[in-house]
């Protein structure tokens, strides 16, 4: 029941969020006055707060062998630094609806959550222990957030989004490995 309120809340977010990035005119003051300072409202950041929400909403469902493990802590202050710049960087990108990749990176973004919202809930609601214990499926809820963030990227048009995307989701994926004790090396 819980899941399918957050799925209509999200549905609802992404139209008032396309309806929004369609609307004419210059905006509100507000909005005027943050374009000033190279910022707008209606950015692509905007698009980061349903995984987000979801991250806070289900972080204490997933089974506790996701807060076990250490990583090395050079590897984590590399990996929290490129987590920072890709989320704090579409912040800084108004949603343009006439950019060329808008659409494609919209379904894009769109498959990207559905997945990464399905790998959460196998781990979160499926009663199969072996299907928990694959790798490529326990390691699923670090590598998804790729697809979303590349459907950021395309709907903004950014060449960094990428490479700090690919930074964050390789450094996180690594984290994983270590936490979940699938590489052993001494550190």
């Amino acid at each position: 029941m819980r899941t399918s309120r957050f799925v209509i809340v999200l549905a609802l977010f992404m139209a008032i969020l396309i309806t929004a990035a369609h609307a004419e005119g210059n905006g509100n003051l507000l909005d005027d006055e943050l374009e000033l300072f190279g910022f707008s409202l209606l950015n692509n950041g905007l698009f980061l707060i349903p995984p987000l929400l979801w991250n806070i909403v289900f972080a204490t469902k997933l089974p506790k062998t996701y807060y076990e493990g250490t990583a090395p802590a050079a590897l984590t202050v590399v990996e929290n630094v490129f987590r920072t710049a890709t989320m704090l960087y579409p912040v800084f990108i108004p949603v343009d609806t006439d950019n060329p990749g808008f659409y494609a990176g919209l379904a894009t973004y769109s498959i990207g959550l559905a997945l990464y919202f399905g790998s959460w809930s196998i781990m979160m609601f499926s009663e199969r222990d072996d299907l928990k214990q694959n790798a490529f499926i326990k390691l699923a809820p670090a590598y998804t957030p790729i697809i979303w963030l590349i459907g950021i990227s395309l709907m903004s048009g950014s060449t960094i989004l990428p490479i700090l995307s690919t930074g964050f989701i390789a450094t996180h994926v690594v984290e994983y490995l270590f936490r979940f004790d699938i590489v052993h090396i001494r550190y």
